[in-house]
């Protein structure tokens, strides 16, 4: 038996990155929306920042590359490749990049619209 091609979409965030940009802030692409999520990859110039803001869902951040410093509230900490932060929905949080990186962005939507895809590359 086949199964539904909307059952599972493989991505490759680092391939799809957008080329940073000048400026103060990162460029960015969505991925995808998915069943109860959004995925978004950023690429950071060196220096590049997103200021202090909330996110309407929660969200998981994870750096792919470089580095990242995650400040939530009061409170700061480094994202290297492979480490993440969650952040619940409302919370003040802002990221700056020390070096170029690769940041992948998950909102937890709780949508259930089934997967909707944005991005260049669908295996």
């Amino acid at each position: 038996m086949g199964h539904d091609p909307a059952d599972h979409v493989f991505l490759d965030p680092l391939a799809a990155a957008p080329p940073a940009r000048a400026g103060d802030h990162p460029a960015a692409l969505r991925l995808g929306t998915f069943d109860g999520a959004t995925v978004v990859v950023m690429r950071f110039a060196a220096g590049q920042r997103l200021d202090a803001h909330r996110a309407p869902h929660a969200i998981t951040v994870q750096a792919l590359t470089g580095e990242l410093d995650f400040r939530v509230g009061d409170e700061s900490g480094r994202l290297t490749p492979g480490r993440l932060v969650y952040v619940r929905a409302g919370v003040h949080h802002a990221v700056h990049a020390p070096v170029e990186s690769v940041m992948l962005l998950t909102l937890h939507t709780g949508d259930e619209a089934g997967f909707r895809h944005s991005g260049p590359d669908r295996d």
